[in-house]
C-alpha cells in the first residue's frame, strides 16, 4: 500500500503526458511508460523494512517520483532523463544482488552436499558395524575418528564413482577383514603379507586429513595387538574387550528432517514453481515476499531471497504447500509484466465487459 501510494502520485504527470503525445498509449517504448514501469518492477520486490533513507529502495523510488512531480511541466524528455538515471542505479544494485544471491546459493548447495556426504559415509559404516557386530574397538576407533572424515572427503571432493571413494572403501573390507581370526596357514601367510600394504594405506589416508600423529600412533598399536591375535587364530582383542565391558559406539547418521506431504493441488503449486518466482506469503502478522533462488535435487529445500539477493527464508515444498492450502502465499504471477501493460489490459477488459452488459429496456 505504502509503494502503491507513491506510485500513485505519478497520476496527474502520466495523465499530462497522454495528453501532449498521442503516442503514449500505443508506443510501449515511451519515455514515460518505461520510467512507470521500471519504477513498478523495483517496488514488487520491496519489503517495508522501515529504512526511508536516500540510498534505500524507497528512497531511490521516492526521488525519482518527487523530481518527476517538481519539473515536469511540457518537456516529456525528463522521462527519459529519470528513467535513465534510476535504471542505471537499479542495474547496478542487481549485479551486487546477483553476486549475493550467487553466494547464498554456493553455501547453500554446500551445506546439502556436506549433509548427503556424511550420512552416506555414516551408512557405509554403520553397514560395516552391523556385519560385524564382534568389531574389535580398535577397529571401530579407526573407522569413527579418522577413516569416517577420509572418506567424507573423498565423497566430497571426488564422489561415489571415484577411485579414491573406492580406494577408501575397499580399505575399510581389509581392515575389517585383518583382524578376523586367521585359521588357515594359508589366511596367516596372507595376513602377514598385507599388514604393510593395511597400514600404508591407513597412515596416508589419516595424514591426508592431518589426523593427530599421536592418536593415530595409540591407534596402531592397538591395532597391532589385534593383528597378532588374529595371526594366533584367536579373538583375544574381542574377548579383552569385553571383559573390560568396552562397547563401541556406532558412527552418528545425521537425521533427516522430518516432512509431511499431503498430495494434493497445493503441493503440486508448490512443485511448480520456477526459479527467479517471486512469492508472497504471511509471516506473523506482516506480508513477505521472496523470489525463488534454489530449490534442492536432493531434498524439498527451497531458498527465497530479497532484492538485494540476501535469503530471506528457507522452506520445504511441503511448508510452501501448507502456506497454499491455509491462503497464507501466493505467487506474484506479473511481476515480470510492465505495469502499463497489466494497467491498458485491465481497461480494455472493463470496456469490452461494459459493452456487453445488456442496455436495459
Amino acid at each position: 500500500d505504502t509503494m502503491k501510494a507513491l506510485l500513485g502520485r505519478l497520476q496527474i504527470p502520466m495523465i499530462k503526458v497522454a495528453v501532449l503525445d498521442r503516442s503514449f498509449f500505443g508506443n510501449k517504448q515511451h519515455a514515460a511508460r518505461r520510467l512507470l514501469n521500471v519504477l513498478a518492477r523495483a517496488a514488487m520486490s520491496w519489503v517495508d523494512d522501515g529504512d526511508r533513507s536516500a540510498r534505500s529502495l524507497y528512497g531511490r523510488i521516492e526521488s525519482a517520483v518527487s523530481r518527476i512531480l517538481a519539473e515536469f511541466s511540457d518537456d516529456v524528455g525528463l522521462f527519459a532523463v529519470v528513467y535513465d538515471e534510476f535504471s542505471g542505479v537499479m542495474e547496478r544494485e542487481a549485479r551486487g544482488a546477483e553476486v549475493a544471491e550467487e553466494r547464498v546459493t554456493q553455501v547453500t548447495r554446500g551445506q546439502e552436499q556436506l549433509l548427503v556426504a556424511r550420512r552416506r559415509v555414516a551408512q557405509v559404516l554403520n553397514d560395516f558395524r552391523v556385519a560385524q557386530p564382534d568389531m574389535p574397538p580398535a577397529v571401530v576407533n579407526i573407522l569413527r575418528e579418522g577413516w569416517h572424515d577420509v572418506m567424507l572427503l573423498a565423497n566430497l571432493r571426488e564422489g561415489e564413482e571415484s577411485v579414491a571413494w573406492k580406494h577408501s572403501y575397499a580399505a575399510v573390507e581389509e581392515l575389517v577383514w585383518s583382524v578376523q581370526p586367521k585359521v588357515e596357514p594359508a589366511e596367516r601367510q596372507r595376513l602377514l603379507k598385507a599388514i604393510p600394504d593395511l597400514l600404508k594405506k591407513l597412515r596416508d589416508g589419516l595424514n591426508n586429513i592431518s589426523f593427530d600423529h599421536h592418536r593415530a600412533s595409540q591407534l596402531f598399536k592397538e591395532l597391532q595387538a589385534c593383528h597378532i591375535a588374529a595371526l594366533r587364530g584367536s579373538d583375544e582383542s574381542i574377548a579383552a574387550s569385553k571383559d573390560e565391558d568396552v562397547v563401541p559406539e556406532e558412527v552418528e547418521l545425521p537425521e533427516e528432517p522430518a516432512s509431511v506431504s499431503v498430495e494434493d493441488e497445493f503441493l503440486d503449486r508448490a512443485k511448480a514453481l520456477d526459479i527467479g518466482q517471486w512469492l508472497k506469503w504471511r509471516l506473523d502478522d506482516d506480508w513477505m515476499r521472496g523470489k525463488l533462488s534454489w530449490r534442492s535435487e536432493v531434498s524439498d529445500n527451497c531458498i527465497f531471497v530479497n532484492g538485494k539477493g540476501m535469503k530471506v527464508t528457507e522452506m520445504t515444498l511441503s511448508e510452501i504447500a501448507v502456506l497454499f492450502r491455509d491462503r497464507e502465499a501466493s505467487v506474484l504471477e506479473d511481476v515480470n509484466t510492465p505495469l502499463m501493460d497489466r494497467a491498458l489490459d485491465a481497461m480494455l477488459g472493463a470496456l469490452k465487459d461494459t459493452e456487453a452488459t445488456p442496455k436495459p429496456a
